[in-house]
């Protein structure tokens, strides 16, 4: 078994071993879900994509990708998030970053965009092939003993072995939780946070951490009856404890306790809390009733999924380009229902308005907006029931 990171999301998932086309099979060891792309990361450092080129910035002059295409190898790959116009890898050697300029190296001084460079150490040492021309230059924090990247439309968050959180980038919305509302250019720390475990954070930049005592503590963008409270610098969540995850949606928040039920609160005009309900705002958290034995779960702009552990999925929410997996006309439904047809499901990853899910048997299935082709499945065309990617020519194989 494997510990996989799958949008800030921790689950156990087996290794698999598939085909690519006529390549060599590899051993997944993610699937990701970003914005409107989606991304499967394999053992060796080997990755492919689909959807939205945004993110990547791939030698493709293409806009979107309706089916995998292979990408360079990130070798000592230990971590990665997407934007939703740069993505950052975390290595043995560093952390590096590529994408949109204006957004992707926030936090360095750069030229021309380019595929990825270190940007931090002493040396501009070049990770993948760079373009003609493209350059970037280093920012000065030391990844020596970063373990977790986080990436939101343009800001970037990392956690640190000694249980301290750090952002640079954009904070019009306080989304680097330095008590202020400047954007930085250098990474700065998350307020005093210390023993913190794991870290969240969204596109619109509503962020959370769950530190080691199992408590939730939250920053950025917070939805209230009076309006959005902007929360320049972290508050603890009262009422809630043994929490062993935490994930950020647009204005919403959820965890999972240690004994398997769900806890939401925010934004609940879609119904994202799947609470049955579509009140404006829920203030402090409430338990999702419907759901026990949760392994993980995932937040999308507007839904949420969760996997059990029985290994189905359960899904509620927006669902106006088939978020939610059901197969249904239906706009939203505040209440959990299953997505059809999955079961054995080890792992969800979701994006902005789909998902992305890996099962026992190896199999690679997508639902929901596909307007970029994030669902991979060689059209733009959206599907409300999860279907495979016939790409992908999966085995077991138990690591």
């Amino acid at each position: 078994m494997r510990i996989l990171k799958s949008a800030g999301v921790i689950f156990l998932a087996a290794a698999l071993l598939f085909s690519f086309g006529g390549c060599v099979e590899e051993i997944i060891i993610s699937v990701e879900a970003y914005g409107d792309m989606s991304v499967v990361y394999c053992d060796g450092g080997a990755r492919y994509f689909w959807g939205s080129n945004a993110s990547y910035r791939t030698d493709s002059e293409d806009p979107a990708a309706t089916e995998p295409e292979a990408l360079t190898a990130v070798s000592g790959l230990i971590d990665f998030a997407c934007g939703q116009e740069h993505t950052v890898w975390l290595t043995n050697s560093g952390l590096y970053m590529s994408g949109n300029e204006s957004l992707a190296l926030a936090g360095s001084s750069t030229s021309r965009l380019g595929s990825a460079r270190r940007l931090v150490g002493s040396s501009e040492t070049a990770l993948l092939s760079a373009e003609a021309g493209s350059e970037v230059t280093v920012i000065d924090i030391s990844t020596a003993d970063i373990v977790s990247v986080e990436a939101g439309d343009a800001h970037t968050v990392v956690l640190k072995s000694d249980g301290t959180v750090w952002a640079w980038g954009d904070n019009s919305s306080g989304q680097l939780g330095n008590s202020s509302m400047a954007s930085s250019d250098t990474p700065v720390r998350v307020g005093s946070l210390e023993g913190i475990s794991s870290i969240s954070t969204s596109g619109d930049g509503t962020s959370a951490a769950v530190d080691m005592d199992g408590g939730v503590w939250i920053w950025g963008p917070e939805a209230t009856a009076e309006g959005v409270e902007i929360l320049s610098a972290p508050r603890c969540v009262s009422g809630l404890e043994d929490i062993a995850q935490v994930v950020c949606g647009n204005g919403f928040r959820g965890a999972v306790k240690l004994d398997g039920t769900v806890w939401t609160w925010g934004q609940n005009s879609g119904g994202e809390l799947g609470l049955g309900i579509t009140d404006t705002v829920i203030s402090s958290p409430r338990r999702v009733e419907l759901i026990t034995g949760a392994i993980s779960i995932t937040a999308g702009a507007h839904f949420m999924t969760c996997v059990d552990s029985d290994g189905a999925v359960w899904t509620w929410g927006q669902n106006d380009k088939g978020q939610l997996g059901r197969n249904t006309e239906a706009s939203f439904d505040p209440a959990p229902g299953m997505a059809e047809g999955l079961e054995g499901i080890i792992g969800v990853s979701s994006g902005l308005n789909h998902s992305v899910a890996l099962k026992k048997d190896g199999s690679v299935l997508t639902w929901g907006a596909n307007d970029s082709g994030q669902l991979g499945r060689q059209t733009e065309e959206a599907y409300g029931a999860p279907g495979k990617i016939k790409s992908f020519k999966a085995s077991i194989s138990i690591a």
